[in-house]
C-alpha cells in the first residue's frame, strides 16, 4: 500500500509540473532537476555522515556488467548509487553534481538521503 501511494504521489507531482510548465510555457525537463533517494546507502559507510547542503557528485560506472551511476560525498567517499528508474533521465540531462535536499542519520536506508542534481554550470 505504501508503495502505491508514494507512486500516486509521484505522478500527481509530475503531473503538476506538466501542467505548470505548459501553462509557462517551459518545458518539463527544464524545470525539473532530477531528485531522487540514493540507493545502497546500507553498505557504504562514510567517514563522516552527509548533512542537508552537502555537495555530492555523479560518476558513470559498472556494477555487475551494466552501467550505473555512483554518488560521492565532496570528500570522494561513494555514498551509494542512482536508483535504476532515474539511469537514463540523467544520461539525458548529463548533470553530474548535487546536493542533498534530505539526510536523517536514523532513517531506513533507502530514505537517509535525498539529492537533487544541479545543472553543472552553475556549481
Amino acid at each position: 500500500m505504501a508503495d502505491t501511494s508514494h507512486s500516486r504521489r509521484s505522478f500527481i507531482k509530475r503531473l503538476s509540473l506538466a501542467v505548470g510548465a505548459l501553462l509557462t510555457g517551459r518545458s518539463v525537463a527544464a524545470s525539473t532537476a532530477p531528485s531522487f533517494y540514493i540507493a545502497g546507502v546500507r553498505y557504504y559507510q562514510p567517514q563522516c555522515p552527509l548533512a542537508t547542503g552537502d555537495r555530492v557528485s555523479v560518476v558513470r560506472e559498472t556494477y555487475q556488467g551494466a552501467g550505473c551511476f555512483a554518488v560521492y560525498s565532496s570528500r570522494g567517499e561513494r555514498i551509494g548509487y542512482v536508483p535504476r528508474e532515474w539511469r537514463e533521465a540523467i544520461e539525458r540531462s548529463g548533470m553530474t553534481t548535487g546536493r542533498v535536499t534530505h539526510a536523517n542519520a536514523y532513517a531506513v536506508p533507502w530514505r537517509r538521503y535525498q539529492v537533487e542534481l544541479v545543472q553543472n554550470s552553475s556549481e
